[in-house]
């Protein structure tokens, strides 16, 4: 009787699990890096968890484009009865320095150009 009322409750909803995103890595001087490695992360909330990492190299002219995922999930009308997600940006490029979106201020851009500084690139960590 009580999984008859909840999932009466339930509903399908068409979520997007990784937006269309595109970055262009530059240098300081607005020159392209290629093979600069990208990784767009994915958590998702309420907890807050990390739940996907992507990870392309940029191409010549310094881009990486990565395409839209979606998929069906179900949601119900109860507390933490709902996936929110939410994407922040890593890049890591030789003999620059890393780049970790969460660090930064403001919202998840996904169109976006980002410049790297010279230094030592360390690694994107998990959260």
């Amino acid at each position: 009787m009580l999984l008859a009322t909840l999932c009466g409750a339930c509903f399908p909803v068409y979520k997007t699990r990784r937006p269309e995103a595109i970055l262009a890595v530059r240098d300081t001087a607005s020159r392209p890096l290629a093979g600069a490695r990208v990784i767009l992360v994915t958590s998702r909330y309420p907890y807050g968890r990390e739940f996907a990492r992507d990870t392309l190299l940029s191409d010549s002219a310094g881009v990486v484009r990565f395409a839209r995922r979606r998929a069906w999930e179900m949601e119900t009308l109860m507390i933490h009865g709902a996936w929110v997600y939410a994407w922040h940006w890593c890049v890591e490029a030789p003999g620059h320095d890393a780049f970790d979106s969460r660090r930064a201020s403001g919202r998840f851009q996904p169109r976006t150009e980002l410049r790297l500084g010279a230094g030592t690139a360390e690694r994107c960590t998990a959260r």
